[in-house]
């Protein structure tokens, strides 16, 4: 349900924030945001993307609009895997910055 998606952001920023602060108080914050921003901005950005798909797709199957839910469901699938083929590539060039560069 679309709960999951929403508490999955929540927790991504809730870590993000607590290790900011744990590497803050040990005196490595630009250590840290030195490694985290080149490929943690695309990854945010990927994350936020894929959850909106998500929220989209529920959405869809909560208020069907004219079509039945299965038909509002499928529809709404078929049109995100453009979003998620995209998010694939995205992904994988934060993997090699992660990898190559951080």
């Amino acid at each position: 349900t679309g709960i999951y998606v929403i508490n999955g952001i929540i927790m991504n920023a809730a870590n993000t924030g607590i290790m900011a602060a744990v590497m803050y108080e040990a005196g490595y914050a630009e250590d840290f945001w030195k490694f985290i921003l080149p490929h943690g901005v695309p990854e945010i950005t990927c994350i936020l993307i894929a959850a909106a798909a998500g929220l989209k797709i529920f959405t869809s199957w909560i208020i069907p609009r004219n079509m039945t839910r299965r038909q509002a469901v499928a529809k709404e699938g078929r049109s995100l895997i453009t979003v998620a083929m995209g998010l694939v590539i995205f992904l994988f060039l934060s993997g090699l910055i992660e990898g190559f560069i951080t």
